[in-house]
């Protein structure tokens, strides 16, 4: 059975469902790049595919993925520590949690609790560099040359 208003399908005789692209696996008994490949060239003739999945990578582009990945891992830590700064118990995260999250009996929030758990919402502490520390602690290299690990160098608030 076909279902075109969500794009899916469903075999009753062996069970095997999924979206256009499974649907086109199974029927070409191809893989997931020649499935999209022969759906570009069904519908979308004019699209240039010659080179679209081109595996091979230069060392530039490796280059590029591996500080990408660093930069992942960093912001990863970051909010690890940030998130847990904005839950700490102590006056000055209580202060931010009071300026950031509504409660019933007060107007001063901008957002639900849920909303700023969801968005990991964080804090960085007033006083001292403590995420420079927290990075040495983790392993993190303070001294990155890429530029975007900046948060390493200063404090930084995340709203």
């Amino acid at each position: 059975m076909l279902d075109t208003t969500m794009n899916r399908y469903k075999c009753y005789g062996c069970g095997k469902s999924g979206d256009v692209i499974s649907f086109v696996e199974e029927c070409q008994g191809v893989g997931f790049i020649d499935a999209i490949r022969c759906l570009l060239d069904m519908y979308c003739p004019d699209v240039d595919t010659h080179d679209l999945f081109d595996q091979s990578t230069t060392p530039e582009q490796e280059e590029r993925d591996r500080k990408a990945e660093t930069m992942f891992i960093y912001n990863q830590y970051a909010q690890e520590f940030f998130r847990a700064q904005y839950e700490a118990e102590n006056e000055e995260a209580a202060a931010c949690r009071r300026y950031a999250e509504k409660t019933d009996n007060s107007t001063n929030g901008r957002w639900d609790k849920d909303f700023c758990r969801t968005f990991g919402l964080g804090y960085s502490p007033a006083r001292g560099n403590k995420f420079l520390q927290y990075a040495k602690e983790k392993g993190l290299n303070p001294h990155c040359s890429y530029t975007s690990c900046n948060p390493l160098i200063s404090n930084i608030r995340i709203f």
